[in-house]
């Protein structure tokens, strides 16, 4: 058996590829196996091929077209009540080339220590429970579910809530915290932090002559500025040397804080009295939480007293992730 190596730039299908060579009578030996790679083909035969097979299989490689797919209407599914319908099955997992998702119904993220830090190596869902206790002393309660890196990517799709014995002018708040960006004040400050948190470049007066700088650049949070357009940040995930440069027209894609923030809030006052046993807070799509990112669900009063009787909310999170336990 001898492999060769080659290159096609555009679109194949190794399984059509090879049946192809396999027809092709100017190429003696049998075409055993082809393996792709990106742009890179592993072509293996049987036994070596001669100069003239080999430019034979070099045009037909150059000359391969992958066909286009086609689909037999008549053997997909049929309504059972309109036979002129289609039966269609809606979906929401995410399709990433090269991931696996899960859906999964959980009441709790990753485990945490006691400071809420998530633990390396630690439970996959066994954070604190989305459990909000609501005692007369307090005017808000929170819980916050966070989602090790370690363990894939999140998908954040449906919740459920119950509450039982809300008082009057209660609601729930849910939404997602974006975290705070680690900051050291040793060494390369080239940073500056001003009273709400917003960290800036100073590299406009020279290196080093900030207050700050990053203590760690893979736990750097950048907090999308789409609408406003008024970042400090500009980030370009294709630069491979310095893919995250300041802005200093205060037009960028991005802030970054050194403490949390709320980015995103996605379930905004939702009114609680009396009981009410699980009701689904529905979806017709799945939003990506980012690393160092994490969800936060709020108990509050609408005049911001404190409650005026204990009452409790359960919350449940649909979510799609790429590992569900620790083997």
């Amino acid at each position: 058996m001898t492999t060769y190596n080659k290159t096609k730039n555009d679109d194949y299908d190794v399984v059509q590829l090879e049946g192809e060579i396999n027809s092709d009578a100017s190429i003696v030996p049998s075409c055993l196996s082809i393996s792709g790679r990106d742009t890179n083909l592993a072509v293996e035969f049987a036994a070596d091929i001669s100069g003239a097979e080999e430019t034979a299989l070099d045009a037909l490689i150059a000359a391969h077209v992958p066909d286009v797919e086609t689909i037999d209407v008549t053997q997909l599914p049929f309504s059972e009540i309109d036979r002129n319908k289609l039966a269609v099955h809606p979906s929401y997992k995410p399709y990433v080339d090269g991931i696996t998702t899960y859906a999964v119904w959980c009441g709790a993220g990753d485990q945490v220590d006691g400071n809420g830090d998530l633990i390396d190596g630690g439970e996959i869902g066994g954070g604190p429970l989305l459990h909000l206790c609501c005692e007369t002393d307090k005017s808000e309660v929170e819980v916050l579910a966070k989602f090790h890196p370690e363990n894939g990517r999140v998908w954040l799709h449906e919740a459920y809530v119950k509450f039982a014995n809300a008082p009057e002018k209660a609601y729930l708040s849910g939404g997602i915290i974006a975290g705070a960006t680690p900051l050291q004040q040793s060494v390369s400050r080239d940073l500056n932090v001003d009273g709400d948190g917003v960290v800036t470049s100073s590299l406009l007066g020279g290196p080093d002559t900030g207050t700050h700088g990053f203590a760690d650049p893979t736990k750097i949070v950048l907090i999308p500025r789409t609408f406003s357009h008024d970042g400090d940040w500009n980030y370009d995930p294709t630069d491979q040397v310095t893919p995250l440069t300041p802005n200093f027209s205060g037009t960028g894609e991005y802030k970054i804080f050194n403490k949390e923030i709320v980015a995103h809030r996605f379930v905004n006052r939702i009114p609680c009295y009396d009981s009410s046993p699980y009701f689904s807070i529905t979806s017709d799509e799945t939003t990506e939480l980012p690393t160092n990112y994490y969800v936060r669900v709020c108990a509050r009063t609408t005049d911001d007293t404190t409650f005026t009787q204990e009452w409790h909310a359960s919350v449940i999170l649909e979510i799609y992730r790429e590992r569900t336990m620790r083997n």
